[in-house]
């Protein structure tokens, strides 16, 4: 339910207020969830995430991981805006739109299918701007 997910919130927004600059370290935060969420008692602790992918990245890692995450978004995004290749600028639009819904439901922050997407997404736009035979954009 909802309310669930605003206490989950609220719990995990004083939590990264606790450890803001390093966070609790990769895959833990769960420990501290499991102990401050009644609908995560007595789950095991890598099952419990932040269910945000933004709030994920500062509670385990902080800051730092915070804006690491911020920056590939932007670079996603403004491939997407500026690449003269149409492919690449779908190609980044459907990685952007899964990266800004897993930030609001869920948490794929540890996840290498995330990473491994939006890497070659990015990859896929540095390509075409490496291969000037392509005057079409495709």
């Amino acid at each position: 339910s909802n309310a669930v997910r605003v206490g989950l919130y609220q719990t995990e927004m004083e939590l990264a207020q606790q450890r803001p600059i390093l966070g609790y370290g990769p895959g833990n935060i769960g420990i501290e969830l499991v102990q401050r969420i009644p609908a995560y008692a007595g789950a095991p602790p890598q099952s419990a995430p932040a269910n945000n992918l933004l709030l994920q990245a500062v509670l385990d890692a902080g800051l730092v991981a915070l804006f690491l995450t911020t920056g590939v978004l932007l670079i996603v995004g403004r491939s997407m805006l500026t690449s003269p290749s149409r492919d690449t600028r779908i190609l980044m639009a459907g990685v952007l739109t899964i990266c800004l819904v897993n930030a609001q439901t869920a948490s794929l922050f540890w996840d290498l299918r995330l990473w491994t997407a939006i890497a070659l997404a990015v990859a896929a736009a540095r390509v075409h701007q490496l291969d000037p035979a392509d005057p079409e954009g495709r």
